[in-house]
C-alpha cells in the first residue's frame, strides 16, 4: 500500500459521524496533528490539548497548504468561519479518535495484516515486549516491535529519540506501515498508561493484550487507581470502524 497520497474522499469516508464542510478532493500526502509539520496537501486534525489546542492552528495549518482541516464539534467557535475559507473541513465529535482512524486509513489499514500485541503496566513493559517478540520470531513469525527503547523493523533497531514508551498514534501508523511492508506477520506494542489516555493506539486494532503488573506509579496522572485499570483495558478496545 503506498502511502504518497490517498483520495481525501476516502479519508472522509473513514470518520464516524462527521459533518463536512466544503467539497474534497485531491489526494491527502500526510496526516498531521502539529500544524508546523503541515506542507501542500497535507490533512490537519486539531486535537485539544491542557497546554495547547490544536484548534488555535487551523490557520497556520491552512497557510501551509493543508487540503484538509478536521475539527472538533464542540470547539465550533474557533472554526465556524472557517466553513467559508475554501479549505475542506470536516467536524467530529472527537478529533483524537478521528485522528487515529485518518492515519489508520491513510496507511491502508497495516493493523488488519498483522497480529498485534499491546504490552502495558507499570513495571516490565519493555522487557516484556521484547520477550514477545522473541517468542513469535522463534516461532517463525516475523515481529516488529516499538517500545522504550525504539523501534525494531526487519532486525533492524532505530533509537526511541523523543523518549515516549509509546509513539504518537500517526507514528504508531506509520510503524505498522513499515513492519507490514518489510515482510512482518506482528507487531508488539509497548502501551504506557499516559499512551493509552492520550489515545496513541487508536486503530492499532490490538489483538492481544498483556498486563504486567499494577502499582501505585503514576498515580499523580491517573487518580484514583480505576481510571489507570480503565486504561490498561482499553489496550484490547473494539477495534476501529472504516
Amino acid at each position: 500500500m503506498t502511502t504518497s497520497g490517498q483520495a481525501t474522499t476516502s479519508l472522509v469516508s473513514a470518520l464516524e459521524s462527521a459533518t463536512v464542510h466544503g467539497a474534497p478532493d485531491g489526494l491527502v500526502t500526510a496526516v498531521c496533528q502539529d500544524s508546523r509539520q503541515v506542507r501542500p496537501g497535507a490533512a490537519f486534525v486539531a486535537i485539544p490539548g491542557g497546554r495547547m489546542d490544536g484548534h488555535a492552528f487551523l490557520r497556520h495549518a491552512r497557510a501551509n497548504g493543508a487540503r484538509l482541516l478536521v475539527v472538533q464539534e464542540d470547539q465550533r467557535p474557533t472554526w465556524e468561519e472557517l466553513r467559508y475559507a475554501g479549505t475542506p473541513l470536516v467536524s467530529v465529535p472527537d478529533t483524537r479518535a478521528a485522528l487515529g482512524r485518518l492515519a489508520a486509513a491513510f496507511h491502508g489499514y497495516p493493523a488488519r495484516d498483522l497480529t498485534v500485541v499491546g504490552v502495558t503496566g507499570t513495571d516490565g513493559k519493555t522487557s516484556t515486549c521484547f520477550l514477545t517478540a522473541a517468542v513469535l520470531a522463534a516461532g517463525g513469525l516475523g515481529t516488529a516491535t516499538v517500545s522504550t527503547v525504539g523501534t525494531v523493523v526487519g532486525g533492524v533497531l532505530a533509537p526511541n529519540q523523543r523518549h515516549l514508551t509509546t509513539p504518537g498514534v500517526v507514528e504508531v501508523q506509520r510503524f505498522l506501515a513499515e513492519a507490514r511492508a518489510a515482510g512482518a506477520r506482528a507487531a508488539v506494542l509497548e502501551a504506557s498508561s499516559h499512551g493509552l489516555d492520550q489515545g496513541r493506539l487508536a486503530s492499532a486494532e490490538v489483538d492481544i493484550a498483556v498486563l504486567t503488573n499494577l502499582t501505585g506509579d503514576h498515580l499523580d496522572y491517573h487518580t484514583p487507581r480505576t481510571s489507570c485499570r480503565r486504561r490498561s483495558r482499553s489496550c484490547a478496545g473494539p477495534p476501529a470502524v472504516g
